[in-house]
């Protein structure tokens, strides 16, 4: 795969996003690359964070693979480290749903925000918006906020603007992606 393939449909993998080399959040890298794919649509509803994560532990065989339980973006690196991670669907974290890592710095160029309207992945976001919890046109990563985990990271794919959302109360949209090593 190359970068001329993001946007693509790789049947049997899901909409290529390009690659990810995951580093932790002590900025520690876990010497891995891996080929990144989104699931072709979001979730089916917009649902609470702790929602969606009981939802994607239940998926079976969502578009040839099954759903992970991972709550956070601390549970992926240490099924990536340990070698847990069997490529299953996950939350993005919030480098692979908008390139930036936990403190806001820019690390992942091929990543959701930046591909949304490539190819295969052209028009399948949700951008209109609406009031009160229930904001469709905003997405879940799994990245908790350092120093207050009731707060994971949600960034609007429309503009890109990005903002710390209690897990409880707001209902965003969820995009999966998998990790296939390279």
């Amino acid at each position: 795969l190359t970068a001329d393939d993001i946007g693509k449909e790789i049947k049997g993998l899901g909409i290529y996003l390009g690659t990810y080399e995951p580093i932790d959040r002590d900025g520690k890298s876990l010497s891995q690359i891996f080929n990144v794919f989104a699931a072709p649509e979001d979730l089916p509803e917009t649902m609470k964070y702790v929602d969606a994560v009981k939802y994607i532990a239940k998926l079976k065989n969502f578009h040839g693979h099954d759903g992970t339980d991972y709550a956070t973006d601390k549970e992926l690196y240490a099924a990536l480290k340990d070698g847990t991670y069997k490529g299953g669907w996950i939350i993005p974290t919030r480098d692979i749903l908008h390139g930036k890592d936990v403190d806001g710095k820019n690390t992942t160029p091929d990543n959701i925000f930046a591909h949304k309207d490539k190819g295969s992945l052209k028009g399948t976001f949700k951008m209109a918006t609406s009031s009160g919890s229930d904001c469709p046109d905003w997405y879940w990563s799994s990245t908790e906020e350092r120093g207050n985990p009731d707060d994971v990271y949600g960034v609007r794919l429309s503009d890109g603007d990005g903002d710390w959302d209690y897990r409880v109360d707001d209902r965003l949209s969820c995009r999966l992606v998998r990790l296939v090593p390279q």
